[in-house]
């Protein structure tokens, strides 16, 4: 069901711990071997002082590459500080998995660790098959057009195409509750059966 057989997974400081989970993970899952490197983002993550954090850039030299950071990242076409950040992207083919928001049982960006060290590194795990996944998937027939929209706002924006089947991997999740509750109910080995033809 995929088409790779190698990628490189590129880190920030003090990330080494994360880019091990990554590496392990697609290992296990894909069976894609991942050489792993610490780098600077500066190029890809570009500062914007409305949001307080980073938006997606478009850059070649980072497509097809597993991009773990600690920056808050939002979508690419955000006009929204409260409504457009991500767990992770796969925008432009390239697989970006921020930490910042998975450190805590908030949606609230943190760089400490405030959960146990077992559930962040599972919700590590299943964001980077996620984004991997809608790259590496060939079937996809069965995805639909996903777009969130905050209640308290009505802010919407469109996430793309995505698993029907909220029970696999490839479902969509808005916040790190539903994102905890996609982890539990998950199949056992990850993606739903149209996902795996």
């Amino acid at each position: 069901i995929f088409l790779s057989t190698y990628m490189i997974v590129l880190f920030e400081d003090n990330l080494d711990n994360e880019a091990k989970i990554v590496r392990n993970i697609i290992k296990k899952i894909f069976d894609i071997k991942c050489n792993v490197k610490k780098t600077k983002f500066s190029d890809l993550l570009k500062f914007r002082k409305n949001f307080n954090g980073y938006q997606i850039q478009k850059n070649s030299k980072f497509k097809n590459k597993i991009i773990i950071t600690d920056k808050n990242i939002f979508h690419p076409k955000s006009t929204s500080k409260e409504d457009d950040w991500l767990f992770g992207s796969s925008y432009y083919k390239q697989f970006i998995i921020s930490t910042i928001r998975l450190k805590t049982n908030s949606d609230n960006p943190s760089k400490i660790l405030k959960i146990s060290k077992e559930k962040y590194k599972k919700r590590i795990e299943f964001i980077t098959v996620h984004e991997l996944g809608h790259w590496l998937i060939k079937n996809q027939k069965h995805y639909k057009s996903y777009i969130s929209k905050n209640l308290k706002t009505g802010h919407k924006i469109d996430l793309g195409t995505h698993c029907s089947d909220n029970k696999c991997v490839m479902s969509e999740f808005d916040n790190v509750k539903e994102l905890d509750e996609h982890i539990k109910i998950n199949y056992k080995n990850l993606f739903c059966k149209k996902c795996k033809k």
